[in-house]
């Protein structure tokens, strides 16, 4: 860089840092607001630490792991139950069961003013098909017929999976029996019939009696009847008996077996409205399996209709084993949620557009191009000194994290955390030079970049989260809602916050640099969102800087491409007229007073005299020519003294 630009670099940081003194309030309220957040959250998480620290001193609790020595068979039901502080290795097996839901509304042979007991009232489902034979033989078929008790040793699952278990739930008075079994289903149920099963919880063994329910399979002429069935029972609220499910079997025969299965999931958002917290208890099943059982049934019916001697067998469920959880802190972060953290990265964009807009609106650019500066200089100058306050603000947001012991900060490499900031705040950048050329008063840009900061993390947390955690959503949808740069940032930070949680849910590492190679997080995908973005807004944004708009600059475009075509045609002539232009332009200037001067210049410079304090000699100044011109002489050989004590004055020719 010449003497020029250095001038000129130096020019623009002293006004930068004239206009940020005269914003000294707004830039303190900023360098500190990463401090503020950051020491509000740290200090609540330290006075919360501190707090289970003193009762963990004051009342020690001794956490006893011995149950994972527990040796249990593969067929066995139940099996090794720990507290959350202990590894589970191998998880529990138990048997998958049906949710039966029916209701208290006084009318029906199920309520309880009827007299009869609810754990006997039948369970409906609902059946439809194109061949009615076909599907009163798979109906006939659904569920096992047993009559005579059971009784089902601890180590033989297996042999719970020959009955249809179920549980059931009130929905009038919004009762709920934990997800266990309670009772199992039949199409008639023998009087007197029960099933009776063992089951291991921890180093216990227990037994477990459940009656027989009836199961009603119900018949509808077409899919629309149970379609509009289903509707008038939900839509009525619980006014009805509920229905289990329902099944449509198409075009089934003995041939081609096709399905389609309408579950009842109601009870999901009851116990949502309820607030009602299911505990397990010894015996119960920690999670159901409704579509897969429903499928099983119908599944096993089939083939034995055909005679095959198959049965499909759904033996058990289990949960996943589980590393040990801690609970000698509380992390405070994950419970904020990640809005503060989002929108802490993202002021820095109305900073930087209302600097823009205000040497727009205040003539400042102006003033600097009538001065000489260049667009690039300008363009290059402007971007490194908001880069230098952007990396010492994402710097200070870190340190003060780490200090402050959020897990969000200490729990991810504090490397590849940088460089996804550093990453967005390039995009942001770009993206306030882009906006910028939209806006001329500075007090609408500011208001407007409030607004679009605060409402884009309000749309990321409550429009974009769910489509990040839905895991049916094909990943180009996700991928085209983050060339909005919010929501990029957003996908950062939520991925963070994961990657922090699963420290202390799963004994993971947290976000490290071998996980961008893994494609369900989308951090590379967002990385090279980002770059692409940057370039593409920084093309833009110089673009409609320099013409004004996308219409004026393909005016001027086409406007430059004719004048060179006539530029070729004509380039003699052209040259020809400028050489007579200079020529009359010099013979004009070379008047008497002129030719004196330059005489002066030249004896002043053959015999130095120190009573001159100017002496210029042959002095130009050409521009060069733009879209097609020819190039403009504004200075063609001037010499020129001025003697000490001299009043000199130029008249230019406007006057």
């Amino acid at each position: 860089m010449g003497s020029g630009g250095l001038e000129q670099t130096n020019a623009l940081f002293r006004k930068n840092i004239v206009i940020q003194r005269r914003a000294r309030k707004t830039n303190c309220c900023l360098v500190f607001f990463p401090l503020v957040i950051c020491g509000l959250v740290g200090g609540l998480q330290i006075a919360i630490d501190r707090q289970i620290a003193k009762e963990k001193r004051e009342h020690p609790i001794v956490v006893d792991c011995s149950c994972n020595n527990a040796v249990v068979s593969d067929n066995t039901t139940g099996g090794a139950v720990c507290s959350e502080e202990c590894p589970l290795p191998r998880a529990p097996k138990w048997p998958p069961v049906l949710h039966i839901p029916f209701s208290y509304d006084g009318k029906s042979s199920c309520s309880a003013g009827a007299g009869v007991d609810p754990e006997s009232c039948a369970a409906r489902f609902l059946v439809t098909g194109t061949n009615q034979s076909f599907v009163s033989g798979v109906m006939d078929n659904m569920m096992p017929v047993q009559t005579t008790s059971v009784n089902v040793s601890a180590n033989d699952i297996s042999a719970l999976a020959d009955f249809v278990l179920a549980t059931r739930y009130y929905m009038g008075n919004k009762m709920f029996d934990a997800p266990g079994v309670s009772t199992f289903l039949q199409n008639t149920c023998t009087p007197d019939v029960t099933l009776s099963y063992a089951y291991i919880y921890g180093d216990e063994t227990s037994t477990r009696d459940v009656n027989c329910t009836e199961g009603l399979m119900l018949w509808r002429d077409t899919p629309w009847l149970i379609s509009d069935e289903l509707y008038r029972g939900y839509y009525q609220g619980n006014s009805t008996n509920e229905i289990s499910a329902a099944y449509d079997f198409l075009s089934s025969d003995q041939s081609n077996f096709n399905l389609v299965i309408s579950y009842n999931s109601t009870n999901r958002f009851d116990l949502d409205d309820t607030g009602i917290t299911i505990i397990q208890v010894p015996g119960q099943a920690p999670s159901l399996l409704q579509i897969p059982r429903l499928t099983n049934m119908a599944s096993n019916a089939y083939l034995h209709l055909r005679g095959s001697g198959l049965k499909i067998s759904l033996d058990f469920v289990k949960e996943m084993p589980r590393a040990a959880k801690s609970f000698d802190s509380f992390d405070i972060s994950s419970i904020i949620g990640r809005l503060p953290y989002l929108w802490t990265m993202m002021l820095f964009f109305p900073v930087i557009l209302t600097n823009l807009v205000y040497e727009k609106q205040n003539k400042l650019r102006i003033m600097m191009k009538m001065h000489g500066l260049g667009d690039l200089p300008y363009w290059t100058i402007t971007y490194c000194y908001f880069i230098l306050l952007s990396t010492l603000y994402v710097l200070s947001f870190m340190l003060f994290g780490v200090a402050f012991r959020l897990s969000f900060f200490r729990l991810n490499n504090y490397g590849l955390q940088f460089v996804f900031y550093f990453a967005y705040m390039n995009l942001q950048f770009s993206f306030a030079f882009l906006m910028a050329t939209c806006f001329s008063n500075v007090r609408t840009a500011a208001v407007t970049g409030y607004f679009y900061i605060f409402g884009s993390g309000l749309i990321g947390e409550f429009f974009f989260k769910p489509y990040i955690e839905d895991i049916f959503l094909p990943g180009s949808w996700i991928t085209l809602l983050e060339l909005f740069p919010p929501f990029s940032l957003y996908r950062i930070v939520y991925e963070f916050s994961q990657s922090a949680l699963l420290v202390s849910d799963m004994g993971s590492t947290g976000m490290q640099w071998s996980d961008l190679s893994d494609t369900k997080n989308g951090m590379r995908s967002v990385l090279t969102i980002m770059i692409l973005e940057w370039m593409l807004f920084m093309l833009l944004s110089f673009y409609l800087d320099h013409f004004g708009s996308f219409q004026n600059g393909i005016r001027k475009a086409v406007l430059l491409l004719r004048s060179h075509r006539a530029a070729k045609r004509s380039s003699a002539a052209q040259q020809q007229t400028v050489q007579i232009q200079e020529f009359k332009a010099s013979v004009e200037m070379e008047k008497a007073d002129v030719i004196k001067e330059r005489e002066i210049v030249g004896q002043l410079l053959q015999e130095p005299n120190s009573s001159y304090s100017v002496i210029c000699d042959n002095l130009k100044k050409v521009y060069r020519g733009k879209d097609g011109n020819s190039k403009k002489i504004a200075v063609r050989e001037l010499s020129l003294s001025m003697a000490r004590g001299q009043c000199f004055g130029v008249l230019g020719p406007n006057g």
